[in-house]
């Protein structure tokens, strides 16, 4: 098995090395005029998923999109509770230039939705969050204006819709990949252009750097691109009533604030609530009940701007604890949250902190 795996490895390199040695290139021009029709400005947006949904995965790929042409790009993870059927809110930023600050995550550019349905995601969350002018990009079956007549969207949101649940039973290709071809085809309403065979060949880099090392890595690509493509070209498009050429929503985000919330909180929000107070360096964490809720918290901290720390998603409590002492050898305040579960996965780390004498606090 480890030879199998370290033999896909190098053919993705090789696959890697051809496609990049013979890549199609994009006029610098192009590339300039797209920032200037985003702006300067973070643009917010999320993905409104679950776990297992590939969200994070899939924007992270876009934003491979966004730098292929003249854009910058961010994401990152918003977990909800488990008892809620564990919904992940994948927030991304999209920019004319290099980030620096981070966007308000109440007010979104592009809202894209894997399932309106879903219980575990309020409509109002997802539709009404979305600015004037914004965009909903959404799986479903119903024609774009039908969908917007189903789920009462103002007038002056635009909506791509694309059954994208079809494309992973034939295609085998998570609905959030799909999804991001609307978006994509949602930056060229607004004025986004690109050559078409360039960021193919970029597109299928990007899908070759994250799949070209799977077993049946080939077959994955070919069907992510054909899809990718196909939901870019067909998608179904009902515009919105005075829609703002440039992509720019006003950047709002506050300051660092001190002051704690006039209201009740649970206990996880309050331990969310005094780590934004002190501002870490790092915040690292696995989700596991009952924390999973101080992660949830913090997230919209992180993404709103009232803090400025390093927000780590790791694979489990075990490089949670190994990330923070990392942190704090290095001088950097840093925390993570966890359940008993989770203590006793990570407690090989614990004897580092002892060993180095590291500062350490346990609640």
């Amino acid at each position: 098995e480890q030879l199998a795996k370290q033999a896909r490895a190098e053919r993705a390199r090789n696959e890697l090395g051809g496609l990049e040695a013979a890549q199609a290139v994009m006029d610098a021009k192009q590339k300039r005029i797209n920032r200037e029709i985003a702006g300067g400005k973070p643009i917010a947006g999320r993905i409104f998923a679950r776990a297992g949904d590939g969200g994070v995965t899939a924007a992270k790929m876009f934003t491979g999109v966004l730098k292929a042409i003249g854009l910058f790009g961010k994401a990152a993870p918003d977990y909800g509770p488990e008892r809620r059927g564990a919904p992940v809110g994948t927030n991304f930023i999209i920019s004319g230039r290099e980030i620096r600050t981070q966007a308000g995550f109440d007010d979104l550019a592009f809202s894209i939705v894997v399932n309106p349905e879903d219980a575990g995601w309020q409509i109002s969350q997802w539709r009404d969050a979305v600015v004037d002018g914004g965009v909903i990009i959404m799986n479903t079956r119903l024609f774009a204006d039908d969908a917007r007549r189903r789920y009462r969207i103002p007038p002056s949101i635009a909506v791509v819709t694309t059954d994208a649940s079809a494309a992973r039973k034939t295609h085998k290709v998570p609905e959030t990949v799909t999804l991001m071809a609307g978006l994509l085809k949602s930056l060229t309403v607004k004025g986004i252009e690109f050559p078409e065979d360039y960021l193919s060949e970029q597109w299928r880099i990007i899908l070759t750097k994250e799949f070209g090392d799977k077993a049946n890595g080939s077959k994955i690509i070919q069907a992510n691109m054909d899809v990718f493509w196909e939901t870019y070209r067909e998608a179904l498009y009902s515009g919105a009533e005075s829609v703002p050429r440039a992509l720019n929503v006003p950047d709002e985000s506050p300051e660092f604030e001190k002051n704690p919330p006039d209201k009740l909180l649970t206990g996880s929000e309050a331990v969310a609530e005094a780590w934004r107070q002190i501002n870490p360096g790092v915040f690292a964490m696995f989700p596991i009940t009952p924390s999973t809720e101080v992660g949830e918290t913090f997230s919209r901290f992180w993404a709103d701007g009232s803090v400025d720390t390093e927000f780590v998603h790791t694979e489990s409590e075990h490089s949670s604890f190994m990330t923070i002492i990392a942190a704090s050898a290095a001088g950097v305040r840093a925390v993570t949250s966890t359940a008993s579960q989770g203590m006793l996965l990570g407690k090989e780390g614990r004897r580092w902190l002892a060993i180095h004498k590291l500062p350490n606090d346990e609640v």
